[in-house]
């Protein structure tokens, strides 16, 4: 998610944010960012609603580090702890 931000910002970033990019010192405000790259590109809300929802599972993996990730691992793959719905409720 993060690669998509800096990608969006190397494009439409203020020049500021270019060089916080270029020293590696930019910060991403996910709560700030996917309205202005729904709105550059066009996405009505879609990176919005996706940031939103998935900012704190976000946050969690990238400090919380590899115990974290290998306690998400079960059977060599990943599985979400959110219950599937079942086919009939799709």
């Amino acid at each position: 998610m993060e690669a998509l931000v800096r990608a969006h910002l190397t494009l439409a970033g203020s020049d500021e944010e270019v060089k916080q990019l270029q020293a590696d010192d930019y910060r991403v405000n996910f709560k700030e960012i996917g309205p202005r790259i729904d709105k550059a590109l066009g996405l009505e809300g879609l990176l919005e609603r996706v940031l939103t929802g998935s900012r704190v599972a976000l946050h969690s993996y990238t400090h919380a580090g590899r115990n974290a990730v290998r306690k998400a691992v079960r059977r060599q793959r990943f599985e979400s702890r959110i219950i599937p719905k079942k086919k009939s409720q799709r």
